[in-house]
């Protein structure tokens, strides 16, 4: 009797149906393996552009506790499944809506501060006998495109207002929708991490890689604001969407960090030129020197030392627009406005305008700033009244009657035990 056969196309047909099954089995293996801590395929890298896992879990009270897997990357928080009568603000961005370096992810508690912090103590005495929370969800060193998942899955929370401010760290371009769900299942992840590990801490570079092509980000980055947008036009939420403070006046750390480019001697003439008082001499140097980048930005601190605030303007922000250096491009923070004003249900809240008009000579830098983009507790407390101006404006605010408060921000800051007011040119 002959041997009965598959065809061809029954064992292609079985073959892939086996292989399936095996790989279904070890990424449920993985999964399980990471639920217990056994193992972990979450990369750094990774936590900057795709949420992969979910981002809350619900206790037993109930409330929402942020997951390990969240963790990585955000605050820990907890709030209450059931809103009830409370006043809800979700807040979602990168490393400065988080508030670094007050709220860092690794210090397990948000401490006082950072922008949230000093939100939800204005908005609690000016409304003392409401229940107010503040919820950050922001997360360190993320892109446009994460903020957008994160703010799609927490519009759920059933926020009454939610305040979004990202556009630091835009230099990644987005995923694709397969690499989006290939990066959900832990065995992909597993093997990702294996055949592609990152680059050591200390080989990283300060700041985010760019891209060479600048129109994509751009492009991309008005997708995500658009997207975010909308959603939060579909369930009816308030949106308040930040553009972002430049530090104009950063000069960067990169001459005593392992693996910087080697500074040129022109430019390294212009920035001994600006720090010995020969600012003409350092503007003359820039209209030759390469690269223009750092050109323009000896050349900008020079003329505002000379006075000239509009051509110090024009040459710090096309520094910043050029090479970034993790700051939001003054071209992206137009995005935002030009976007917000399309929306009757997003409302602008102009942080990049506010630092300009409190900074000396309206170019932001040190007395703001802590560095490149983080701000000290005085500017995060400025930016605060920025959004609750805003809130006010709107009328998105909690029931009741508001308090006249104005709050004395030195004696505040010494509560959370942030010492006297300094700043890091002091």
């Amino acid at each position: 009797m002959s041997e009965r056969r598959l065809s061809r196309g029954r064992l292609v047909l079985f073959t892939a149906l086996l292989t399936a099954g095996l790989l279904w089995g070890l990424n449920t293996l993985v999964e399980g393996l990471e639920d217990e801590g056994v193992v972990q395929t979450h990369r750094p890298d990774d936590n900057v552009l795709f949420v992969q896992s979910e981002l809350f879990a619900v206790d037993h009270e109930p409330h929402y506790v942020t997951s390990d897997y969240a963790a990585d990357s955000m605050m820990r928080q907890r709030f209450a499944v059931d809103k009830g009568e409370r006043f809800r603000v979700l807040i979602s961005g990168g490393s400065f809506a988080m508030g670094t370096p007050y709220a860092q992810q690794a210090f397990g508690a948000e401490l006082g501060g950072g922008m949230p912090s000093w939100l939800r103590l204005e908005l609690g005495q000016r409304w003392p006998e409401q229940d107010i929370e503040v919820v950050n969800l922001a997360a360190g060193g993320q892109t446009s495109f994460r903020v957008r998942r994160i703010v799609e899955e927490t519009l759920k929370l059933e926020p009454d207002a939610y305040f979004v401010a990202t556009c630091n760290n835009e230099g990644a371009p987005a995923p694709s929708r397969i690499q989006e769900e290939l990066h959900r299942l832990g065995g992909y992840r597993l093997l990702t991490k294996f055949l592609k590990p990152g680059v050591d801490r200390a080989e990283r570079s300060y700041y985010s890689p760019q891209d060479a092509d600048a129109a994509r980000l751009a492009k991309e980055f008005r997708q995500n604001i658009h997207a975010i947008i909308e959603a939060a036009e579909v369930r009816e939420v308030p949106l308040f969407l930040a553009t972002l403070p430049v530090n104009l006046r950063w000069e960067g750390p990169e001459l005593n960090r392992p693996g910087a480019p080697e500074e040129q001697p022109c430019i390294r003439a212009m920035r001994v030129d600006y720090n010995v008082g020969r600012f003409e001499e350092a503007v003359a140097g820039s209209e030759t020197c390469e690269p223009v980048t750092e050109a323009l930005l000896w050349r900008g601190l020079s003329l505002a030392e000379l006075g000239d605030l509009d051509g110090a303007m024009r040459a710090l922000e096309q520094s910043v627009e050029l090479l970034p250096r993790n700051r939001c491009r003054p071209s992206f923070n137009a995005i935002i406005r030009e976007e917000a004003g399309k929306s009757a249900n997003t409302t602008l809240v102009d942080l990049d305008a506010a630092a300009k008009k409190i900074s000396p000579l309206s170019l932001p830098g040190d007395e703001l700033f802590h560095d490149y983009c983080h701000m000290t507790w005085l500017g995060y407390a400025e930016m605060s009244r920025e959004v609750t101006r805003a809130l006010l404006s709107t009328g998105v605010t909690p029931p009741g009657e508001s308090q006249d408060v104005t709050l004395d921000l030195e004696l505040e800051a010494r509560r959370m035990g942030l010492g006297r007011l300094l700043f890091v040119g002091d």
